[in-house]
């Protein structure tokens, strides 16, 4: 398919593979099927259903809360049992970075419920029910940004893997317009492969995971709590601090 003459049109409706072309409110509009896909924060929301995949993420983050309400009432309770005090000062440590992550959480998705809010958003409950995965949950996706952001060796393993691939085999100059990473979670990979392309665009499921990478590729700084060996087990906190790209880049 060619490019129309217009370079921001890239983009491709799902509905119909047409072109789509961007309105005053950044908003994506299919000429020809009439489907629009919001854009916020600079993603670009193209599934068939955004506010079904907002409402969703919405939810996520509602339910998440309301699980760790209940969890610090548990605890609480706990204190007026005869348990270990050393069970007891893991449990709430364990609270105290599951908390601190989804204030980092919150603060990154209140652009998703301005959204929401001001467009009225509103899905059924059976729609709920049979509606489709929004991607990997940011719990899951949290030991990704220590991984993409702190120089471990898997992220520089993965990283070099891929720049010798685009040395060898992507042409110089105009063949390296632009890249697009697909699955591309906290976007380090993103970040250190952009740098060989004009434009870099990165494509993933977890909303939630975009928006902080989003907020890290723009060079912000915030902290995460990391569960060790997993947050469901969890025997260790770290707290990190992540520090976002040294140098911003528009294109993404």
């Amino acid at each position: 398919m060619e490019l129309e003459d217009e370079s921001e049109a890239i983009y491709q409706c799902v509905l119909c593979d047409n072109l789509l072309k961007e309105d005053s409110s950044q908003k994506l509009m299919c000429p020809v099927c009439g489907a629009s896909y919001p854009t916020i924060e600079g993603i670009r929301i193209l599934v068939l259903d955004s506010n079904m995949l907002l409402l969703l993420h919405e939810w996520q983050v509602a339910a998440r809360s309301e699980d760790l309400r209940n969890r610090s009432t548990w605890i609480e309770k706990l204190k007026h049992e005869p348990a270990s005090t050393e069970v007891l000062l893991r449990l709430q440590a364990d609270y105290d970075a599951r908390f601190a992550n989804q204030e980092v959480v919150k603060r990154c998705f209140s652009p998703v419920k301005e959204y929401l809010d001001r467009n009225n958003a509103e899905v059924s409950l059976l729609g709920l029910l049979s509606s489709f995965h929004t991607g990997w949950s940011f719990e899951l996706m949290t030991p990704y940004f220590y991984k993409d952001w702190y120089g471990t060796e898997e992220a520089t393993f993965v990283t070099n893997l891929f720049l010798k691939a685009i040395n060898d085999y992507c042409e110089d100059g105009e063949g390296r317009k632009s890249v697009a990473v697909l699955g591309c979670g906290a976007c380090g990979l993103l970040y250190e492969v952009s740098q060989s392309f004009s434009s870099a665009y990165g494509v993933d499921l977890s909303l939630l995971t975009l928006l902080l990478a989003k907020e890290t590729l723009k060079g912000q700084e915030f902290d995460l709590h990391l569960s060790l060996p997993n947050e469901t087990f969890p025997k260790v906190q770290r707290r990190l601090k992540i520090a976002g790209a040294k140098e911003e880049r528009s294109e993404f």
